[in-house]
């Protein structure tokens, strides 16, 4: 299985740790691409009803990630700002700009 993944923001602009209240996210598992969307809804519809459970929020997320800057980040989320601090400055160096709000409001 493919790690955890996510997407998250504010919609106050840049993120503030002292107030994740303010936080946004889409956590996301990739799939293979041999799964189809009829696939999905097949195995959603089973977990349902297997486990009993809502499983309503899950959704088929294409996502066309492109050229990007990744690194992963070891510690606590409160020390996440630096780490993202050294990926904007590689991803300028690289002449990259983050596409993060383009990307969730398309």
């Amino acid at each position: 299985m493919a790690p955890l993944e996510g997407l998250w923001w504010s919609e106050k602009g840049e993120v503030n740790y002292a107030h994740k209240e303010d936080f946004h996210f889409i956590s996301m598992i990739r799939r293979p691409d041999f799964v189809t969307k009829g696939d999905f809804d097949w195995a959603v519809a089973e977990a349902t009803r297997k486990k009993k459970t809502d499983f309503s929020k899950v959704e088929f997320f294409p996502y066309e990630e492109g050229r990007c800057v990744q690194c992963m980040h070891v510690g606590s989320h409160d020390m996440e700002p630096i780490t993202i601090g050294k990926m904007k400055v590689f991803a300028a160096q690289q002449g990259l700009s983050i596409a993060i709000d383009d990307i969730l409001t398309s």
